[in-house]
């Protein structure tokens, strides 16, 4: 978590609701797609977000994964 001139409980209230938010919306949207790994990053616009405003970008990104990775079954196994 980038420190933006923040509190250390304010930057753990920001990774826990990331966390949370890519739990309940980008995990369940990208469970059907090939393995990937995803990296989360806060902005400085993060610490004052509402948690609807959070999740919202979340779906949107989750939609935009989800259509630019392939399903499962055609990405073969490593």
């Amino acid at each position: 978590m980038p420190k933006h001139k923040q509190t250390a409980v304010a930057r753990n209230r920001v990774k826990r609701r990331l966390r949370e938010c890519a739990r309940l919306t980008l995990l369940p949207a990208l469970r059907a797609r090939a393995p990937l790994d995803v990296v989360l990053r806060a902005t400085p616009a993060a610490y004052g977000a509402a948690g609807v405003a959070l999740a919202d970008e979340m779906r949107r990104i989750a939609d935009r994964l989800a259509a630019s990775v392939r399903p499962r079954e055609e990405a073969g196994t490593p």
